[in-house]
């Protein structure tokens, strides 16, 4: 591939999250609720870890972001957006607080 051609796969590589989607369309295309859904659709996270990570973020139920477990409106669309990273180990992927991150400070600004 030429340095000029376009690559979805390199560009999605350099995001800090996985995108899901699914869309429902009929109650027999899912669980009953958001977090056995997810569960189901997540197969490689550990079903317990789940409540969590909808506390972190990036779950939305038709474009409206969502923590709590609840039943799932039908037709929806679900999204997810997982991390690249152990929840556990945040703090290491992103970087610690530091005065030298600022870049421009004006005392009027409110």
């Amino acid at each position: 591939m030429s340095d000029s051609e376009f690559s979805r796969e390199r560009v999605e590589k350099t995001f800090s999250s996985i995108y899901h989607r699914w869309l429902f369309y009929s109650v027999h295309e899912t669980k009953e609720t958001l977090f056995e859904t997810l569960a189901q659709n997540l197969q490689h996270i550990d079903q317990a870890e789940i409540p969590h990570r909808a506390l972190w973020g990036g779950v939305f139920i038709n474009g409206r972001e969502v923590n709590v477990d609840q039943v799932l409106p039908i037709p929806c669309k679900l999204e997810y957006y997982e991390p690249r990273f152990q929840l556990s180990q945040a703090h290491l992927f992103f970087p610690a607080w530091s005065d030298d991150l600022v870049l421009f400070e004006d005392e009027f600004l409110i």
